[in-house]
C-alpha cells in the first residue's frame, strides 16, 4: 500500500517477505459463501477447485490466490478445504464500513493448481454418493416431490 486513498476506500497492505519478489499474473478468488446444510457434500472444496482449473484454463494465471481469517488459517480450514496449499499471514484490508482487517494470504501456483486437480475426481464421486434428499418447490395442483 503506497499511501494513496483509492476512489472506493478500500486498500490491502501486506508485510509477507516469502511473496514480495513474486512476478507474474494472478487471480483472485474470494468471497465465496456455502450454505451449512450443503456443506458436508464438499461444495465450497469443488467450487475453490473448479474457480482455480477455470482461471489457469481461461487466464493463464500463474498464481491463484485468496485471503481468508486468522481462524480458518490457523485450523488449517484453508489448506483443507479450499485446496490451497500456502498460507501466509501478515495481510491487512482496510474496509471502509468494517475498519482493518488481519487477514493470511492463501495462494497455488500454477503447479499447485495442476497437482490439485487429481483430488477433485474423487471428491466428486463422494459428493455424489452422499446425495441428499432435496424438495423441489410445490407445483400449484401436486405436492412437492422429493429428489435425490
Amino acid at each position: 500500500y503506497d499511501g494513496t486513498k483509492p476512489a472506493n476506500g478500500h486498500w490491502v497492505a501486506s508485510s509477507i517477505d516469502e511473496v514480495a519478489a513474486v512476478r507474474g499474473d494472478f487471480g483472485f478468488i474470494g468471497g465465496g459463501w456455502v450454505r451449512k446444510d450443503f456443506r458436508r457434500r464438499h461444495l465450497p472444496a469443488l467450487m475453490m477447485g473448479f474457480c482455480q482449473v477455470a482461471l489457469l484454463q481461461h487466464c493463464g494465471l500463474d498464481y491463484a490466490f485468496g485471503m481468508v481469517h486468522h481462524h480458518d488459517a490457523e485450523t488449517g480450514l484453508a489448506v483443507r478445504s479450499y485446496h490451497f496449499r500456502h498460507q501466509h499471514r501478515g495481510v491487512q484490508w482496510y474496509w471502509p464500513e468494517r475498519g482493518i482487517l488481519d487477514l493470511w494470504l492463501l495462494d497455488n501456483n500454477r503447479r499447485d493448481v495442476l497437482e490439485e486437480l487429481g483430488s477433485f475426481l474423487p471428491m466428486l464421486a463422494e459428493a455424489e454418493a452422499s446425495a441428499v434428499q432435496v424438495s423441489e418447490p410445490a407445483h400449484p395442483d401436486s405436492p412437492a416431490t422429493p429428489r435425490w
